[in-house]
C-alpha cells in the first residue's frame, strides 16, 4: 500500500522581509503534516541555515 509523504521546505522568513500570508501558509503546512501523519506517513523538513533567517 503507497504512503504518504510531505516534504516542507525552508518554512522561514528569508532576505526578503517577510513573508506573504505567513501565517496562512503556516496553518495549511501544518493542517497537511496532520494529515500525513494520521495516515502514517512520513513528514521531512528541510531548512537553510543562517543566522539572519528567522522561522517563520
Amino acid at each position: 500500500m503507497p504512503r504518504s509523504a510531505i516534504l516542507v521546505i525552508d518554512a522561514q522568513i528569508g532576505p526578503m522581509g517577510g513573508a506573504y500570508e505567513g501565517s496562512s501558509v503556516i496553518k495549511t503546512i501544518n493542517k497537511t503534516i496532520s494529515k500525513v501523519r494520521e495516515s502514517s506517513g512520513v513528514v521531512l523538513f528541510i531548512q537553510h541555515c543562517h543566522s539572519s533567517y528567522e522561522p517563520l
